[in-house]
């Protein structure tokens, strides 16, 4: 853990350094019995302060690693992905514990056309008395703008565990080949944010939405069309 600063400039210090690991296996299935390059697939991975290896930065399960985030309307889904939390009241580091499953599976109905069908699901705990206290604190008000929770009246503490959230997905894709080397698929998924913070509320500045948003669970359609021409090999 780095050194990091006051509003004065004044430097604190830091606390002792915590050891994070990650765990994950795959296992990958030929299925011929059912059709030529038919595969079923399945991986999972457990993170204890090395929570990206659960959720590719690049990617996770809905396309974004660092920041789960799904607006509909006023209600908004959100999760944070963090290795550690500091308890400057003398806990140190704590590290969230998280874990993430995906699986699919490929049939070739013919020569000219293959589906898949897929799934992921990913849940993250804070596991940590600071950020339990934290939760404790934040009432479900905030001024319009802000970006951020406020501290005006509104509902009671949102309660330990605020800040742990889960997302899951699921898609299939359909894929034809006219000719050799040319890919036409058409893919749907649903995923779905079951987001932290419910019940609080959040400023927002965005063009076009509401201006205080309300932390809830959201889930989102998503469709899409591609061509592929592959020239080589």
């Amino acid at each position: 853990a780095a050194y990091y600063q006051g509003s004065t400039s004044a430097v604190y210090g830091n606390p002792s350094d915590a050891w994070g690991y990650a765990v994950g296996g795959g296992l990958s299935v030929n299925l011929p019995m059912l059709g030529k390059g038919d595969t079923a697939s399945v991986m999972g991975t457990y993170c204890h302060g090395a929570s990206r290896y659960c959720s590719n930065p690049a990617g996770g399960v809905r396309g974004s690693g660092s920041l789960f985030g799904e607006r509909d309307g006023s209600t908004y889904a959100m999760g944070n992905v963090d290795d550690a939390y500091f308890n400057n009241a003398g806990g140190g580091l704590e590290l969230p514990n998280v874990y993430s499953i995906v699986g699919g599976v490929s049939h070739h109905w013919n020569d000219k056309w293959q589906s898949s069908l897929y799934g992921a699901y990913f849940n993250y705990a804070a596991n940590s008395t600071a950020v339990d206290t934290y939760c404790a604190g934040i009432p479900g008000t905030t001024p319009a703008g802000t970006g951020a929770v406020g501290t005006g009246t509104g509902v009671a503490g949102l309660g330990a565990g605020c800040r742990d959230f889960s997302a899951w997905q699921i898609g299939s894709r359909l894929l034809w080949n006219p000719v050799s080397n040319l890919d036409v698929s058409l893919e749907v998924l649903y995923d779905k944010v079951n987001s932290a913070m419910k019940g609080a509320l959040v400023g927002n500045g965005s063009a076009g939405a509401a201006p205080v948003l309300t932390y809830g669970d959201v889930g989102e359609f998503r469709g899409i069309v591609r061509v592929q021409r592959n020239f080589y090999p």
